[in-house]
């Protein structure tokens, strides 16, 4: 049994020679193979680094460190090549991996005397058990600012970095916990246990390496390379560390403390020549033995700098160190269950102390199984797993975290449970409808996911919408949308449904439309009409609507009946119906056309009027007096003509007026009415009647006018009684013309008059009234008598006219003063005012003026950038005092002082790019139109800060295209293969990176019928050239041997049978063929003149030929087979009771038959086939 030893993991892995073949144990090797180029193994006692060790300071060394890397590799690649050629036996021993704090330093001595009797001492302690070959650098190179040691020739000669210089020290046992180690460093580069080589010494001296200054020097322990060195312990000799140290401040007695190894690396000073740590704690656990070694007061001092140094500085310590123990790996924070939507990322954390690995699980099929970093899992060596863009299949499934230490036992976790909640998933949808106006439609959609909402949307050409709950739609945020007696409004609006869910993003549905077929609707009506005898009408209806028919019918009375095509109607059943030379029993109809679609209900139209009108005639007077009295009115009448006659009524004599209606009239003949005649005549749409006259003779009636004038109130006798009413009196006789007359007499009042005015008097005062003088005031009344002797009354009223004693307060402010008493007042008083009011009469006015003074305040306000402020007679804008003066509650000046102050304020551009018909949250409200939006926030000063949000909306494309195809093509439309007509819809993201759609309506052209039939079946040399013919239709191609055009030439071909093809492709671009076959050959042997042909059937023919003789010939007829190369197969008499011959012997092809009949001989050619 060979062994593979690991110290940090402690798995080993056997390779028992007897139980493997040769090919599984050169597998096995490879794979640990793979394992040794990522860490430093020990192979032969030889260290081969997966890394650079050690860059080296000069190119001496520079070289021989290349060339031993060359020849390491070299030396692995034959020793790998050897192992998978043999696979013997062997042993591989992996360099501990040593972290900060694994090591730390408990000694150092640098008083000595060049190692003749005492070397300068370095000492650690080992805190983590070791392997065999297990290396560390130790070096006085101080630590920069620049993350790098000061390297000499950086900044000049002659600085103290060139008394600096590099050990190394190998392990050459497994060496455990709490093991000293005590190297001499400076020249003699020995050690109690290992071996120390030198890397770099000193530039002044070849032989020193690691010179410690007692006056101040630093030892740092690191395992990598020098330019990528990882820290593992350090201590200051005899000062504290820097906090700062450049590149090219340059003394072997500085240093600054890498962060890797703060807290465990003492900084030992003052006084300390030489330092050791003091046992006071020897037994602990790791992390405690390190507490004690990095603790300065557990540290022994010592300032000699002259041989001997006190015994109890001697190195190793005499102490021993136990109970070194490995920390246990414990998880203090478990991982939680998670509930995670699809596709997103997700972290699971633990939180554990003392842990060097992880290893996450899943479990799956009854047992745990280790997840490693291919997606969606990365971090299955970390304390957090993290799975990036969560499958849904996840969900349900558990893990858990085993924790390894640098000791065992491992920590596992609590199982977890992933809960995964799918995204919302649209599984199926409603196709697009195509319904009947009025119908009631739906569109679905089915989704898969948690929480579901849904938000149907419509777009009608200008963009995505949200639908509400408003007739037609309903239902619009479940998954089942419902339009209500589908409106045509709606036809090829296209719908989609947003399904949303508890996690997003949301889904959306492919756009559908919907199809509403139009019910039959009659946008324009047919109009009545009017026509003579012997013309011709139509009446038309337009109508909307799909595969609509029209069905005129009349109504002569009796109800509507259907119309059939015959003498006067044609176009019955279309949208013009027409009448040719309709008689005049059609006068009166009405007519009216049913419509009829794909959709119900029908729609009818307007029932109109034909009037068959004829040409006018003569008038009757059929009523009137035409002997009338002056002042009469009489109503004439002449027999009606037809319902569209337009009268003309006239009458030329003077005092004589009318009023006609059609085929009527009232004429009124006035006092001096005269005589005349009454002429009339009426036209309608098929002319103008003759002027018929009818004479009038006028009666004379006599009419006497007689006017009396009395006084209100006073009566006179007219016609027999006493009269005391203004107004028309008349008395009627009849005169000698035997007309009746009037004698009219007109009563009138002469004026009477009522005259009112009004005067007034101060208190006090008279006034002289119809002769009297008045004080009281009254009405006082006089009679007088008008110039025609009527009474008249004039009243006078008298009044008392007011008069006034105020008391008035008023304020002025000081300084002010007002004019009273006479005179300007300045000072507080009552004064005595005597005016005269509006209406002449003395008014005392008694004022109590009071004095008030003004105010002055002052104020500070603060203002936002950009705000103004009216302060100073001024919108104000900038900081700054000022002054306003104001009125205060008494109306005095108040002087007000302000001081301004100006706030700042922001202004934040940002943009945002969206699809036409997407939305985005901007200025309160979903923008979906390209523009700058703001929004307006407030910032710590509580100032308007505004956002300018530039929104660049894209443009989706809805394309329309028509594209044919032939039948029995297909073409890909909507994700597969398409073969039959129809409209498709595909959504696409156009150059926009926007969904768009494209609508195909794919027709599917038939393809053309193409036929062939070749005149002639078979042609020999003299026939070519062969001019192509027999082809339908015409303009195709042909396609053969030989063909070139319409022209076949096989002069260059063997004899035989060719098919010939003719292809012909029509205005679609569909294409069909059809062929023919044709026989070329030899035309020797068979003579011109032996043409007339007989009838062979059948023709092609495949084992007997019957042969159709002219008609009264007999049987024993001789016939001759030939070939196309003129040789002669076959010959005999056709004597069978059928008249067959058996060519079954024949070969495939064309063949003449001759047959002799009397002296003609008469051939045919036949095709055989098998």
């Amino acid at each position: 049994m060979k062994t593979i030893k690991s110290y940090k993991s402690h798995l080993y892995c056997k390779i028992y020679n007897s139980s493997k073949t040769m090919g599984e144990r050169i597998i096995t090797i490879g794979k640990i193979f793979r394992r040794i180029i990522h860490t430093n193994y020990v192979i032969n006692s030889a260290i081969i680094p997966a890394s650079t060790i050690f860059l080296p300071f000069n190119m001496q060394n520079n070289k021989t460190t290349m060339q031993t890397r060359t020849n390491t590799r070299s030396t692995l690649r034959l020793t790998f090549l050897f192992l998978l050629l043999t696979a013997f036996s062997f042993t591989l021993r992996a360099q501990t991996i040593l972290e900060p704090g694994d090591i730390v330093f408990n000694g150092y001595i640098t008083t000595d005397d060049n190692n003749v009797t005492q070397d300068d001492e370095i000492s650690f302690i080992l805190l983590k058990d070791i392997d065999v070959n297990t290396s560390l650098f130790l070096t006085d190179f101080g630590w920069t600012d620049q993350g790098s040691f000061q390297f000499p020739d950086a900044c000049g000669a002659n600085t103290g970095s060139y008394f600096d210089g590099i050990i190394q020290w190998t392990s050459t046992s497994v060496l455990y916990c709490g093991t000293q180690v005590t190297i001499n460093c400076k020249r003699g580069l020995t050690a109690n246990t290992g071996t120390v080589s030198g890397i770099t010494s000193t530039f002044n001296n070849p032989n020193v390496y690691l010179s410690l200054s007692g006056d101040g020097d630093q030892v740092l322990m690191f395992t990598g390379t020098v330019s990528n060195p990882d820290f593992i312990c350090g201590i200051s000799i005899n000062r504290d560390w820097e906090t700062s140290l450049d590149s090219c401040d340059f003394t072997s007695a500085r240093s600054i403390l890498p962060a890797a190894i703060a807290g465990l690396s003492p900084a030992v000073f003052p006084d300390a020549q030489n330092a050791s740590y003091n046992c006071s704690i020897t037994i602990g656990d790791t992390l405690t033995l390190q507490s004690a070694l990095t603790e300065i007061v557990n540290w022994n001092k010592d300032t000699t700098t002259v041989l001997p140094i006190p015994s109890a500085f001697q190195l190793p310590l005499a102490c021993t160190f136990s109970g070194c123990a490995l920390p246990v790996p414990t998880i203090i924070i478990e991982p939680s269950s998670i509930i995670i939507c699809e596709g997103n990322t997700v972290s699971i954390p633990l939180a554990a102390t003392n842990a060097t690995g992880y290893q996450w699980q899943q479990f799956v099929g009854g047992q745990w199984l280790n997840t490693v970093d291919t997606l969606p899992f990365s971090g299955s060596n970390d304390s957090a797993l993290t799975i990036t863009s969560m499958p849904l299949l996840l969900n349900g499934a558990n893990f858990r975290c085993i924790v390894t230490g640098a000791a065992p036992p491992a920590d596992t976790s609590l199982a977890i449970t992933l809960t995964v909640q799918g995204l919302p998933n649209i599984v199926t949808q409603t196709p697009a409808r195509a319904i009947c106006e009025g119908q009631n439609c739906a569109f679905s959609v089915s989704a898969t996911g948690q929480g579901l909402t849904y938000q149907w949307q419509f777009d009608n050409g200008n963009g995505w919408t949200n639908l509400t709950n408003t007739p037609p739609y309903s239902n619009v945020t479940n998954s089942g949308l419902q339009i209500a007696g589908s409106p045509f409004s709606v036809h090829l609006t296209n719908y989609r449904c947003i399904v949303s869910g508890t996690c997003s993003p949301a889904d959306t549905s492919a756009s559908v439309y919907i199809f509403v077929n139009q019910l039959p609707n009659i946008v324009t009506e047919p109009t009545g009409d009017s026509i003579c005898v012997g013309e011709n009408t139509s009446f038309f209806v337009e109508a909307t609507g799909y595969t609509l028919q029209y069905r005129w019918q009349m109504n002569t009375g009796s109800g509507f009946t259907d119309l059939l095509n015959g003498a006067p109607f044609s176009g019955v059943t279309t949208d013009s119906l027409i009448l040719t030379n309709p008689s005049a029993i059609y006068n009166g109809a009405f007519f009216r056309c049913i419509v009829n679609g794909v959709c119900n209900p029908t729609d009818t139209s307007a029932a109109v009027l034909l009037t068959v009108g004829t040409i006018p005639g003569s008038l009757v007077l059929v009523s009137g007096d035409t002997t009338p009295c002056e002042g009469n009115q009489v109503s004439y009448e002449v027999a009606p003509a037809d319902p569209t006659a337009v009268y003309t009524w006239s009458y030329p004599g003077n005092d004589v007026t009318f009023t006609d209606s059609l085929n009527t009239a009232l004429f009124d003949f006035g006092e001096n009415a005269e005589n005349g005649s009454i002429t009339i005549q009426y036209e309608n749409f098929c002319g103008i009647s003759p002027v018929n006259t009818f004479p009038i003779t006028v009666g004379n009636a006599d009419f006497i006018r007689d006017t009396v004038v009395i006084c209100p109130g006073d009566s006179a006798f007219i016609h027999g009684n006493w009269q005391t009413a203004e107004g028309d009196y008349a008395e009627t006789f009849t005169n000698i013309s035997g007309c009746d007359s009037s004698f009219i007499t007109r009563l009138n009042f002469h004026p009477a008059y009522t005259i009112a005015i009004q005067t007034g008097i101060c208190p006090g005062d008279s006034a002289f009234i119809y002769g009297n003088w008045q004080t009281i005031p009254g009405i006082y009344t006089a009679s007088l008598t008008t110039v025609n002797g009527c009474d008249s009354i004039l009243l006078t009223e008298l009044i008392q006219l007011p008069v006034y004693n105020e008391q008035v307060t008023t304020t002025i402010c000081t300084g002010d003063s007002i004019f009273l008493a006479g005179s300007w007042q300045t000072t507080a008083g009552i004064y005595l005012d005597s005016l005269l009011s509006s209406t002449g009469c003395d008014s005392i006015v008694n004022t109590t003026l009071s004095i008030v003074t003004g105010d002055t305040s002052s104020q500070t306000l603060s203002l936002c950038n950009g705000d103004s402020l009216f302060l100073g007679g001024n919108w104000q804008t900038t900081a700054g005092i000022y002054a306003d003066t104001l009125q205060n509650i008494n109306g005095c000046d108040s002087i007000v002082t302000t001081t301004l102050i100006i706030l700042a304020t922001d202004s934040i551009s940002q943009s945002y790019t969206i699809c036409s018909g997407d939305s985005i949250l901007l200025s309160g409200s979903w923008q979906t139109i390209t523009g700058i939006y703001t929004d307006t926030l407030q910032n710590t000063n509580g100032c308007d800060s505004i956002i300018y949000n530039n929104l660049t909306v894209l443009l989706t494309d809805s394309i329309y295209a028509n594209i044919g195809i032939c039948t029995g093509d297909s073409i890909f439309l909507a994700g597969s293969w398409q073969t039959t007509a129809g409209l498709y819809t595909e959504v696409y993201q156009n150059q926009n990176g926007c969904d768009s759609i494209r609508y195909t309506n794919l027709q599917v052209n038939s393809l053309p019928v193409v036929t062939l039939t070749l005149p002639d079946s078979a042609i020999c040399q003299p026939d070519i050239p062969y001019t192509l013919t027999g082809e339908f239709p015409t303009g195709g191609n042909w396609i053969g041997s030989g063909v070139s055009g319409n022209i076949f030439n096989p002069a260059a071909l063997p004899p035989g049978m060719y098919t010939l093809q003719y292809v012909y492709t029509d205005s679609n671009g569909c294409n069909a063929t059809a062929a023919d076959s044709i026989v070329y050959y030899i035309c020797s042997g068979i003579q011109e003149n032996e043409i007339a042909s007989i009838g062979l059937y059948p023709n092609p023919a495949s084992d007997y030929l019957e042969i159709q003789l002219p008609e009264n010939q007999t049987l024993q007829q001789r016939y001759e087979i030939i070939d196309s190369n003129g040789r002669l197969l076959d010959s005999g008499v056709i004597n069978t009771p059928n008249n067959r011959i058996d060519i079954r012997t024949l070969s495939d092809g064309i063949y003449l038959m001759k047959i002799q009949i009397e002296q003609e001989i008469r051939t045919g050619r036949f095709i055989k086939i098998k």
